[in-house]
């Protein structure tokens, strides 16, 4: 998925979803996007950690050790709705092993 024409990760596709405003009328001076849907967002940015850990102008939501926080959906593990939804942290950097989907 691209956002604002770049390509994004996961990382950054779960906070542009949750720290963005989408309105049918958006204003762009506020940062609002277009959509059908009036949302958003969805959590308050002071509430919690934000920095651009790969440098390419597209924000995470990072953890203690601001290391991005990642969404996983996996189609095997079903819930009501259909879907298994992981949100998880990696841990502290050299402490913890990578997580394999």
């Amino acid at each position: 998925m691209k956002i604002d024409g770049k390509d994004a990760s996961g990382a950054e596709i779960l906070t542009y979803f949750l720290t963005t405003s989408f309105r049918d009328d958006p204003d762009p001076a506020k940062g609002e996007k277009r959509s059908r849907l009036n949302f958003g967002p969805l959590v308050d940015v002071s509430q919690i950690r934000i920095k651009d850990t790969d440098h390419n102008g597209l924000p995470e939501i990072v953890d203690s050790w601001d290391q991005p926080l990642h969404y996983l959906r996996l189609d095997n593990k079903r819930d009501k709705h259909g879907y298994k939804r992981e949100l998880y942290s990696l841990g502290e950097p050299g402490k913890t092993k990578p997580i394999k989907p």
